[in-house]
């Protein structure tokens, strides 16, 4: 998933779980998950950032000077 689709499934996410919120109440079982789905969401985007952030943390490949 691409970073701007990310981005955009956090952000449809978080209108879901307000929409059922301000509908159910912010212990009604839906909001609970959405909540949660919008977590790991964030992680996601958390971890992802992250790894572009710091390269150091990313896989390199050694390459042999001649």
């Amino acid at each position: 998933m691409s970073i701007s689709c990310l981005l955009q499934e956090i952000e449809k996410k978080r209108n879901l779980m307000m929409l059922a919120a301000n509908q159910y109440g912010f212990s009604a079982k839906i909001t609970i998950t959405y909540s949660q789905e919008l977590d790991r969401l964030i992680a996601e985007y958390a971890k992802y950032s992250e790894t572009v952030a710091s390269p150091s943390k990313q896989p390199y490949s050694r390459s042999v000077v001649t």
